[in-house]
């Protein structure tokens, strides 16, 4: 009888026919030193990857923290340059504000002067005399100037 070898039978190139247990020794520990061989160039190309994104994540966090550096100094530069504003817009107001209780005090007298009359008046006159300095009382009254801008 012929060994014929069917397409079932036929054995596959890709696969060796005897595991490496079942080779001579110097062909069983060439199949073993390539599988070593093998691993430890995955190992070492694994091992190498991981320092290159363990260098990059560095790079990446000393970049991060430098930049929160600076941008929470340009913060602090910009809150300061605005408190610096606005104490110089308070000064300007209460300055101001002094400025108008001057002229409110240099009216009041004025319009006292102007009103106080010696001669004789109607009751008509008199009221209407008595109402022109209630609203000038009124209209020129002295602000609290740190109360109001303080």
């Amino acid at each position: 009888m012929e060994d014929t070898h069917t397409e079932a039978s036929m054995p596959d190139p890709d696969i060796p026919e005897t595991p490496a247990e079942h080779l001579p020794a110097t062909e069983g520990a060439t199949v073993l030193f390539r599988s070593a061989t093998h691993v430890t160039r995955i190992l070492a190309a694994s091992v190498a990857l991981t320092v290159i994104l363990l260098v990059v994540t560095v790079f990446l966090l000393v970049g991060q923290i430098s930049q929160n550096t600076t941008f929470r100094l340009a913060q602090q530069q910009q809150n300061t340059a605005l408190q610096q504003q606005n104490t110089a817009l308070h000064k300007s107001l209460v300055k101001a504000c002094q400025d108008i209780n001057v002229n409110k005090a240099n009216d009041l007298q004025l319009w006292n002067d102007v009103l106080s009359t010696n001669h004789p008046k109607t009751a008509a006159q008199e009221l209407t005399l008595e109402n022109l300095k209630r609203l000038v009382n009124i209209r020129d009254q002295q602000v609290n100037c740190l109360a109001r801008y303080g």
